[in-house]
């Protein structure tokens, strides 16, 4: 009778923790679709500001309307990330694993350590002298979207967006690799990526205040709302494919963490490979080991063999035991650098600061000084690149437009009467264009106008550096970043008004 009344009980108990079970069960399947259902509205909306063209509205306020949405999407997947899952613990020891998988790529002896503010890179256990080959990467080993470790879905590569953009594609060749796990043949390489970046992805939209009335602004702009439509594209997308079960686990939610972790290793990671038998071609791919040596601006030394298929990379200058090795990522603008690497250089001969200039519509000459410019090639308005290289400032555009600018109206008549004349067009053009400011009326009220409006940039530039400093106090890696691209302008700018007024002695 003990056993059967102490069954009984027993069975009840069960009875009700099933009843409870079932009821959590219940109700976190329901959290889950209901929670789905959210982010499917909120990709939604997300696409339609995405239609919307960023110059209608307040730049400021049209990321931070994106960041809003973001925010709660990134809330309702809480917890439902993979990439935070498997790249969650010690990396040190994840880079271990890495170097022990790829050792065979090395020809002399390097280890990776922490270097500091730069994060990991690449030491010489050993001299090294310049122009030694230290890697040599087959082509086998670098993750590409031909090269995946099981199919990927075939709806997806018939998908517009997926077949047209590389970089989105292998940004989703990642995450599938990511979610096989220990089936992946990249898993060492995958789990010693970082788990987040400083890339524009990540930017916050205060740190996007901080750029703001910047010229990187706008690239930083159109790059956050590219990676936003991208991401409720292929959420709906996958939200309409019928089978779920069939699906990758990474599509199924379809996090935005997870995209926004991916297309950051593609965008800071990548390097774009000739195709044996397409003359044109380029396989973009991720290449281990190698992506882990850190950027110094000197010469680029990687080279491939499309006959042994392997990625080469030479030492740009000799080491001793001990030093890290760095390679040249290559002439980007400190601009680019951020966005795409999450990284500004201290000090970058390549950065460029656009300068746009334009005509006056309430100019009463400006259809004569319209005319000129067309003459030249120019427009009424214009963008300049400005550069702080030796003997590329000013350019000749800017200075073509400073002298039809501040030309009277017989100045201009002359002018335009002997670029259309046959013997004297050429000679005009040339002098017109000419880099050089002579001391002539004309030119001398150019270099002024020049000089006045590089100044003007600059005092703007300082203002607004120095209010994002008391608006955005709080110290953070892409904070730093930022800052240091807008000091970047204000040098840039400040080396030209220098080229400048090397000219007049």
């Amino acid at each position: 009778m003990l056993l059967c009344v102490f069954g009984s009980e027993h069975q009840s108990c069960l009875i009700l923790t099933c009843q409870r079970s079932f009821k959590m069960e219940k109700k976190t399947r329901l959290h889950v679709k209901d929670s789905s259902s959210c982010v499917a509205d909120l990709c939604s909306e997300l696409l339609r500001l995405c239609d919307v063209r960023p110059d209608v509205w307040n730049k400021m306020n049209y990321f931070r309307s994106l960041y809003e949405i973001v925010t709660k999407i990134r809330d309702l997947q809480k917890g439902a990330s993979i990439s935070r899952l498997v790249l969650s613990g010690d990396r040190e020891l994840r880079l271990k694993a890495l170097q022990k998988r790829y050792e065979e790529c090395l020809y002399f002896p390097l280890s990776i350590c922490n270097c500091g503010e730069a994060g990991f890179g690449v030491r010489a256990d050993k001299s090294i002298e310049k122009n030694s080959p230290l890697l040599h990467i087959p082509l086998r080993y670098a993750l590409s979207v031909p090269n995946v470790s099981s199919p990927l879905p075939k709806f997806l590569k018939e998908d517009p967006l997926f077949s047209g953009m590389d970089n989105v594609a292998l940004a989703i060749a990642l995450l599938h690799e990511l979610s096989l796990n220990e089936k992946s043949r990249w898993k060492e390489y995958i789990s010693s990526l970082p788990g987040v970046y400083s890339t524009v992805a990540y930017f916050s939209d205060a740190e996007f205040s901080i750029l703001d009335g910047f010229p990187a602004a706008d690239a930083a702009l159109k790059a956050y709302r590219n990676m936003c439509r991208q991401y409720a594209y292929f959420y709906r997308l996958f939200e309409r494919v019928e089978q779920k079960d069939s699906l990758p686990v990474y599509m199924k939610p379809f996090c935005f963490e997870d995209y926004q972790w991916a297309i950051s290793t593609v965008m800071s990671r990548n390097n774009a490979l000739p195709i044996k038998g397409d003359s044109d071609g380029k396989l973009l791919c991720l290449i281990p080991l190698w992506d882990m040596i850190n950027h110094k601006q000197y010469q680029v030394t990687t080279d491939y063999d499309p006959v042994s298929e392997h990625i080469v990379f030479y030492a740009m200058e000799s080491h001793r035991q001990g030093d890290e090795i760095f390679m040249d990522y290559g002439k980007r603008t400190s601009t680019e650098f951020l966005l795409y690497n999450g990284f500004v250089p201290e000090f970058n001969l390549f950065h460029k600061v656009p300068i746009n200039l334009g005509l006056s519509k309430f100019d009463k000459l400006m259809q004569l000084r319209t005319q000129i410019l067309k003459e030249l090639g120019l427009g009424s308005e214009i963008c300049l690149a400005a550069s702080p290289q030796v003997g590329t400032f000013p350019p000749s555009q800017l200075t073509a437009f400073a002298r039809v600018f501040v030309m009277n109206e017989v100045e201009l008549q002359v002018t335009l009467d002997e670029l259309t004349s046959l013997r004297s067009g050429s000679d005009v053009t040339d002098r017109l264009l000419s880099m050089t400011l002579s001391n002539g009326r004309v030119d001398e009220e150019a270099k002024k106008f020049v000089e006045s409006r590089i100044k003007l940039l600059i005092r703007n530039y300082e203002s607004r550096l120095e209010k994002s400093l008391q608006l955005v106090p709080t110290a953070s890696p892409i904070r730093e970043q930022c800052l240091r691209l807008c000091r970047h302008d204000i040098f840039t700018l400040s080396q030209c008004l220098a080229a400048l007024s090397e000219q007049s002695r």
